[in-house]
């Protein structure tokens, strides 16, 4: 914690007064769950110090005045230093010198002369901010620090004294001591621990290679590195500059000190490259750790194409390099500051990983944005959150689809925005998201989905007004505007914003702002249409229905805490727009196969609109399937014409998905095509198919009315990825037949799909693999693997080999497909279950160059996903009587041993981030929660040692809270004691979001029974449950359903537990949490405990003892009192004497001093703001 010890103005000593003091915010001894909101208050006072006014108050000393100047001055450095080890006689441990901006900060008017204003503090056992790792004597790791910064006031300040606030931007100095290399920091005195330089004080560490004296220390910083020198006192020490000109806000200010490797990320670009760049080529710089050089390589060989594409796409970069370093225990993925990104090690990954290429590339090109907007460009207000933000996410994914194709780029477009309709229901818009300030990372992800959507969606109608080049030309001048400070201190609002596209465009945005930016929802269409051939056109009719189609979101474990706040607090969900304006283009492919474009207005919640055919209505045949069989051909003439007449001649339609096509094929693949009747039926049709928003203007769903046939036109003959992907859903939500199951698998063995595509297609398959159907799409999807991935005639697979990333896909798409495959029962059939259990068992990678470890999870996952549904439908009154029972439970013994052998071998030959021994911990808390195997809580306990990978622990520690660890009390203990003293902040983080969802679950669901607590199968009794019983737990299950009555079984539950009190109310009132962490657990207990505004405080008494008298309106007099008088000793008479009368003791009256105590509303603890 930073702790003041002198500050000075201009050299002069100066009072000051620190307001919020971290280590004091906690409630004392003898307070409880019922003092949270007492808590509560002192902690919003530091999460908003930012906004009342700071944290350290100064005084100016006599002497000091603010006086202005001649010359004009922006700004005013800020040089912070941090000095570490030994210091010299009267020199502090650290020092900051602060100096305030001007206060015409812009060289308008009157400027001031700066003030200097130096800070002494030291800093302790920060719990935010700084981070040390590897420091402890049992650590293997190479001891390093880092800092963190959130979008939250306190995160920088937590560390070094400064203005905290997003938009107090300034310039930058930097000087950092630092011991030399590892010998020096091994050989340095023990009581240099805990400083910016922590040291390791064993030399004999474990783990640590030989080699490791010989690695100099190195200091990474925001800015660029001015100096380096040796210390002039200590040779062992280095110091080390930075200065940064551009002027940011404290939280985008980072440094990172360790044995990094240094590596040149640009040298992956060739020399035409370089030339082509020319001067505004970027030096990027990449630091790990030792022995990680391969993997950071490996995964930021595109940074360099990244960052030339956004220095010639939106100009100059704001800095003069870009360094990324990576870090072990960063609390988040990657941050982003002034030309230096902090990445965790976790990010990594080396050659022969394929899953993660999209996930990292797209997450590191986003810090890589973030210089341009979102620390160069800051929002104007925390409602503004969603543009800086959104425009970061935009720009990234134009680079996604630069370095990955068109078809990727459409597609996740696509996807993403489907999950913007699933999750945008009952949420606030937009800009009423940023208000939430204080937030954390988790309240930015669903602005950092839906922004981007709507910049592409803003960006199709802006450039289809007039030919405008869109945010192609908005963009690129924001940026200009930023460099040149044309925008005021860099900050941007949505009306700036919005005011730029619409004097590029020449087009009002005001509708389009209020629905998609200032409003919630999004619409939902329902389409009809039919050919008029009276009139010759097309009748469609548009309906919006979103009022009385989206549903409430249904409460559950997850959002269970954030739901039932909002219940308590009566905030109602935002009315749900009732119609959504603008253009929609439909795109009718008529029957001469020639697309034509049409674009409606939407302004009422029914648009009719008659569309006019403009092909000549006349009947035409086309060979759909027939025209791609081999031996069928139009003889013609030997002039090259034919005798056919021109109105009988049949157009051959070359398309999609036209393999399998011989006899042969529809023999061994149990293909069904259209008869002759349905093909002349479907060749009287006015037109192909039609689609609605074809230009991807809008974020919403729709339902056309359009007949099966044309969705396999669509599907096979439109070359939009969209538009297949549309097509292939709409098939998916039919009635399951051979005909689609047959088109299924032709898009599904066609390469020339996208694979996305593909994929698609193999899970709309296991839709078809249904008894009345004879199995077709099991068969479909069996044969497909074993047509592609097995041994001739076997389902014994063949080796694997992945260097073909897209056949890789397929292959883990068609086994998690299969693994979808229910009967009437809802129950796995055994051929499911043999298949997969016959992919784990052998699976050949000794001649793979990639790893399979992904793939192995996969198919762990789907085998424990057959097991719980065939599980789950046991409890059903059936009259099956077999040996179903029997089988599964020696099947699902079966694959716990398989799944163990492949963690054992994990164990010996750790994978991946350990990412089969996480899916094998994953896959038991399934198979147990199931009661289909006990619990082994030991197993769990020993993953969650800190030896081991983070990422493995959190898995473990997510298995026995879910497994019941909160009510043994035991087990209790150990979660709760690893949230408050565990080392790893990533760890701590995650152990909130798992006790708060761990409570969710009690209460929407009940307490959960403890795997294997309930009679098996051998001891089940089939008994007549009361009618009042089940009504009663029907009620009490509908009840749980809504937050209100969520609530209420919560607070049952947890009241019959003291511990679970105690125990939520250390972890609140620990100063080791971080404050996120800590206003986390305080809401839960604002849900669960009432308030009191009282509590016991305990004082020694001192001699004499005091009187208290409560005088009222907080104050309490103590008054000393004299000791009580010790009673005589009883003394004995002797018969022939007399008794001995006893004195009177003397009075003595003194004057004693009364104490006067204030007690404030604080409850006795720290003086909050």
């Amino acid at each position: 914690m930073n702790k003041v010890s002198a500050v000075t103005v201009n050299g002069k000593e100066a009072p000051f007064s620190l307001k919020h003091d971290l280590t004091k915010l906690k409630l004392p001894e003898g307070s409880d769950v019922h003092q949270h909101h007492l808590l509560r208050t002192k902690l919003d006072g530091i999460l908003h110090a930012a906004d009342v006014g700071g944290e350290l108050a100064i005084s100016f000393p006599k002497g000091v005045r603010v006086e202005s100047q001649k010359e004009p001055s922006s700004f005013v450095t800020s040089q912070p230093t941090a000095n570490g080890g030994t210091s010299d006689p009267g020199t502090p441990a650290a020092a900051a010198a602060a100096a305030l901006p001007t206060a015409n900060p812009f060289g308008v008017g009157i400027t001031y002369a700066p003030i200097t204003v130096r800070i002494d503090f030291t800093l302790e056992n920060p719990n935010m901010g700084l981070y040390f790792v590897g420091c402890d004597h049992d650590d293997k790791r190479y001891p390093h620090c880092f800092t963190t910064n959130t979008p939250i006031p306190g995160a920088t300040s937590s560390w070094i004294p400064c203005m905290d606030g997003l938009w107090d931007r300034c310039t930058w100095e930097f000087e950092f001591t630092v011991p030399k290399s590892m010998r020096h920091a091994i050989n340095a005195p023990p009581s240099t621990v805990g400083s910016v330089d922590t040291v390791v004080t064993d030399a004999e560490r474990p783990g640590t290679p030989n080699t490791a004296e010989d690695i100099d220390i190195t200091v990474i910083c925001s800015g660029d590195q001015t100096d380096e020198r040796s210390h002039p006192t200590d040779r062992s020490k280095k110091i080390v500059s930075f200065a940064l000109a551009s002027p940011v806000a404290a939280q985008h200010i980072a440094f990172a000190i360790g044995p990094f490797t240094r590596t040149s990320l640009t040298e992956f670009r060739d020399s035409e490259e370089d030339d082509a760049m020319g001067m505004s080529a970027v030096e990027v710089l990449g630091y790990c750790l030792p022995s990680r050089e391969p993997d950071m390589r490996n995964t930021c060989a595109f940074v360099y194409k990244a960052i030339d594409f956004f220095v010639r796409e939106y100009g100059s970069y704001p800095f003069t390099n870009f360094k990324l370093c990576f870090v072990d225990e960063a609390p988040v993925r990657a941050l982003a500051s002034a030309s230096l990104a902090i990445c965790s090690n976790d990010v990594l990954f080396p050659a022969d990983v394929i899953d993660r290429m999209y996930e990292v590339t797209n997450a590191l090109t986003y810090t890589l944005a973030s210089q341009w907007v979102g620390v160069n460009i800051v929002p104007k207000g925390w409602e503004d959150m969603w543009i800086v933000v959104g425009l970061g996410y935009y720009i990234t994914g134009l680079f996604m689809r630069k370095l990955m194709g068109n078809n990727e780029y459409r597609f996740r477009l696509k996807k993403e925005a489907e999950e913007v309709c699933r999750q945008d229901v009952g949420r606030p818009s937009l800009l009423y998201h940023g208000i939430m300030a204080p937030f954390d990372y988790e309240a930015l992800n669903f602005i950092a989905l839906k922004a981007p959507v709507v910049l592409h969606i803003l960006e199709r109608r802006l450039t289809k007004s007039g030919g405008s080049l869109g945010l192609s030309r908005a963009i690129p001048k924001l940026f200009l505007q930023a460099m040149t400070g044309d925008l005021v201190n860099g900050c941007l609002s949505t009306a700036y914003f919005i005011r730029t596209c619409e004097k590029i465009s020449h087009t009002k945005l005001d509708v389009f702002t209020d629905q998609w930016i200032y409003g919630t929802g999004y619409p939902v269409f329902k389409i009809t249409q039919r050919f008029n051939r009276k009139k010759m056109v097309i009748e469609i009719t548009i309906k919006q229905d979103q009022t009385t189609a989206i549903l409430p979101r249904p409460l559950d474990a997850e959002n269970f805490v954030q739901e039932a706040l909002k219940y308590n607090r009566y905030e109602e969900p935002p009315e749900i727009n009732p119609i959504f304006t603008g253009p929609m283009t439909i795109r009718i492919h008529e029957a001469d196969g020639t697309p034509y474009d049409h674009v409606v207005e939407i302004k009422d919640a029914l648009t009719k609109v008659d569309i006019q055919y403009n092909a000549k209505y006349k009947r035409l045949k086309r060979k759909r399937r027939q025209a791609m069989k081999p031996g069928f051909v139009v003889a013609p003439n030997s002039d090259g014409t034919s005798d056919t007449p021109a109105a009988e001649q049949e157009i051959v339609l070359q398309c999609l998905g036209d393999v399998l096509q011989t006899e042969e094929d529809a023999f061994l693949w149990k293909l069904t095509d259209w008869t002759k009747d349905e093909e002349d039926r479907m060749s009287a049709e006015a037109f192909e198919w039609i689609r609605i928003d074809a230009d991807f203007e809008w974020i919403c769903t729709s339902s056309v009315n359009q007949p099966e046939h044309m969705w396999i036109s669509q599907l096979q003959q439109d070359r939009d990825v969209i538009a297949q992907y549309e097509a292939v859903h709409a098939l998916a939500a039919n009635k399951e037949n051979p005909i689609i199951s047959t088109t299924m698998i032709r898009t599904l063995m066609d390469t020339r799909y996208y694979y996305g595509v593909r994929l698609e297609a193999a899970y709309a398959l296991a839709k078809s693999a249904t008894e009345e159907l004879e199995w077709i799409g099991h068969f479909h999807l069996n044969k497909a693997f074993r047509d592609l991935f097995c041994y001739e005639n076997s389902t014994i697979p063949l080796p694997n080999d992945f260097e073909d990333f897209t056949r890789y896909h397929v292959m883990c798409a068609i086994v998690e497909a299969i693994s979808r495959i229910r009967d009437h029962q809802q129950k796995a059939p055994a051929g499911v279950k043999q298949f997969l259990l016959g992919l784990l068992k052998y699976n050949d990678n000794s001649g793979n160059d990639y790893s399979d470890a992904f793939y192995l999870a996969k198919i762990m996952g789907a085998l424990a996903e057959t097991l719980v549904s065939s599980e789950a439908t046991i409890s059903q009154f059936t009259f099956d009587f077999g040996d179903n029972e029997n089988n599964d439970a020696g099947f699902s013994e079966a694959v716990v041993q398989e799944i163990e052998r492949c963690q054992r071998m994990d164990q010996w030959l750790p994978s991946y981030q350990n990412i089969i021994s996480r899916k094998a911990i994953e896959v038991k808390e399934i198979l147990a929660n199931n009661r289909l195997i006990k619990p082994n809580f030991r197993e769990y306990l020993a993953y969650t040692q800190e030896e081991n990978f983070d990422p493995l622990r959190m898995k473990a520690f997510d298995a026995l809270v879910n497994l019941g660890a909160l009510r043994q009390p035991s087990l209790a203990k150990y979660v709760f004691f690893a949230l408050t003293s565990d080392p790893s902040p990533l760890v701590r983080r995650h152990l909130v979001k798992t006790i708060l969802r761990g409570f969710g679950d009690v209460a929407i669901g009940g307490r959960p029974q403890s795997a294997g607590e309930g009679a098996g199968l051998d001891d089940m009794i089939i008994e007549e449950e009361s009618g009042d019983i089940a009504a009663e737990e029907r009620r009490q299950a509908l009840a749980r359903a809504n937050p209100g009555g969520a609530i209420e079984a919560l607070q049952r539950e947890i009241s019959e537990s003291d511990l679970l009190k105690k125990l939520l109310w250390d972890a609140a009132n620990s100063t080791e949490l971080d404050l996120l962490s800590r206003r986390d657990l305080l809401d839960l207990c604002q849900l669960l405990f009432t308030t009191k505004d009282s509590y016991v405080v305990k004082l020694k008494l001192p001699k004499p003892r005091l009187r208290a008298t409560y005088l009222g309106k907080g104050k309490v007099v103590f008054k000393k009192e004299l000791p009580w008088p010790k009673p005589p000793r009883k003394q004995e008479v002797k018969k022939e004497e007399s008794p001995v009368t006893s004195m009177p003791a003397p009075t003595i009256k003194l004057k004693l001093p009364t104490l006067k105590i204030k007690l404030g509303g604080g409850g006795g603890g720290g003086g909050g703001a």
